[in-house]
């Protein structure tokens, strides 16, 4: 089926078609982002992703060096998938590339920013399903935290 569909008489027409009425039970999705979004929350959201994009990819690399047993692919994929989240929250994505002034050096640095950055407007401005992120972000956060205690103690990764 590719769009132009016709049948024996002509163009397919489903049998009780609804036309422009709306189906009965299907609402709109409580994550699906509202059109009257703060404009300021579009830009924290499109710093987060690319916040949380960074951290993803930072610790990729130190767990690809690390080896297939490296403690830090989950936390890298977790990172990877709040980073959706944010994006797929913007009702639209911004004009502008939206990256933060300033970027910190390392994972956990990184997802601290993240975390302080979902403070800077009250929850109410951000889309319905922001909560959720946040609540990703701070596990995110406790996660890169312990990996880092346990780096420290020379018990993540390779052993020098």
């Amino acid at each position: 089926m590719d769009g132009d569909d016709v049948g024996l008489d002509g163009p397919l027409v489903l049998a009780g078609s609804l036309g422009d009425r709306a189906v009965p039970g299907l609402e709109p999705s409580p994550l699906a982002p509202s059109d009257g979004v703060d404009p300021e929350a579009t830009v924290v959201l499109a710093q987060l992703r690319w916040l949380l994009q960074d951290a993803a990819e930072q610790v990729r690399l130190q767990a690809q060096a690390e080896g297939l047993s490296s403690a830090g692919h989950p936390l890298a994929l977790g990172a990877e998938l709040a980073a959706c989240e944010a994006a797929n929250l913007m009702a639209q994505p911004p004009v502008d590339d939206y990256g933060p002034e300033y970027v910190p050096a390392g994972a956990l640095d990184t997802l601290t920013a993240a975390e302080f950055l979902t403070r800077s407007l009250p929850i109410d401005a951000f889309p319905a399903g922001m909560s959720g992120l946040v609540v990703r972000i701070c596990d995110l956060l406790t996660e890169a935290t312990a990996l880092r205690i346990t780096d420290q103690a020379g018990r993540f990764g390779r052993q020098p």
